[in-house]
């Protein structure tokens, strides 16, 4: 036999019906051919057995008192545990709107009784099948998902690290203070932390604006490139009109980004630098 179920061992398959004769008919026929069958005599007790031991498959009478297959169906689609389960139907009932109905409520096929075990078969053969390559699928993409999360995490990291070497060569040309630069990063990460526990900032100091500021702050004082070395290393105070020159450094890390920003729009990261570069020394 073929191994179509979505785990390891038998497939296991659900039969739910409340003529105990047809039960036994189907179990018998199955169980031959190599499946694992659990029958059920009503409704309730399918949707109690399902959620105890989610089934591969699940063959579904439609006529039963208290709760119709229809109605059991949409039980179990409506739970996250059982919904992906394939469900399908098997009945005496021909009329189309009967079949309809059963596509409607999340079926995925339909046999009319009285039926050919062969054909029986075939059915519950292909959607053990579909259901195992969506199984597979399913873990193919997560396990994609989390390769391309590692790739990114890469780049940002790489980014992030050429971000803090270019803040670092600006801090070399006037480091009197040693890790100022790390200093910085701390106390914004902390101070946004603090405005996002208001609710006045909630929407705006969110966990992707902490993240951005940390990592943005290194470049306020990226403009001090542009400063030219008389006055960045002068070792005594400035003059006025030395420090008009220094104040500038504000405007030329803000033009400096902006160029970068050009190349890159809709950077936050980048937006955020600018900010910074621009108004870290206003009051």
């Amino acid at each position: 036999m073929n191994q179509t179920q979505s785990g390891p061992g038998k497939p296991d398959i659900l039969l739910v019906d409340d003529t105990p004769a047809n039960l036994q008919l189907l179990a018998g026929m199955l169980k031959g051919r190599g499946y694992k069958t659990r029958p059920v005599p009503s409704g309730r007790l399918a949707i109690q057995a399902a959620l105890c031991e989610p089934p591969d498959l699940i063959l579904l009478d439609i006529y039963m008192p208290e709760m119709n297959g229809f109605e059991v169906c949409q039980s179990l689609k409506a739970d996250e545990k059982l919904k992906d389960i394939p469900v399908i139907f098997i009945s005496a009932l021909n009329e189309v709107l009967d079949k309809v109905k059963a596509f409607a409520v999340g079926g995925v096929d339909y046999i009319t009784k009285p039926f050919q075990f062969d054909e029986v078969q075939a059915r519950v053969d292909t959607h053990l099948k579909l259901r195992r390559l969506q199984a597979e699928l399913e873990q193919h993409n997560r396990q994609l998902g989390k390769l391309v999360q590692t790739q990114v995490k890469k780049i940002s990291d790489t980014q992030m690290a050429l971000i803090f070497a270019l803040a670092k060569l600006a801090e070399s040309r006037d480091d009197d203070s040693g890790m100022h630069l790390e200093r910085v990063q701390a106390f914004c990460k902390k101070l946004a932390e603090g405005l996002a526990k208001r609710s006045r900032f909630g929407r705006q100091v969110d966990a992707k604006f902490v993240e951005n500021i940390f990592y943005a702050s290194p470049l306020h004082d990226i403009g001090k490139v542009a400063i030219p070395d008389r006055i960045i290393l002068k070792p005594g105070k400035l003059t006025p009109e030395e420090f008009e020159v220094m104040k500038t450094h504000v405007a030329r890390g803000a033009e400096k980004l902006e160029a970068v920003q050009r190349q890159f729009p809709g950077n936050a990261l980048l937006d955020m630098g600018i900010a910074i570069a621009r108004f870290h020394h206003e009051k």
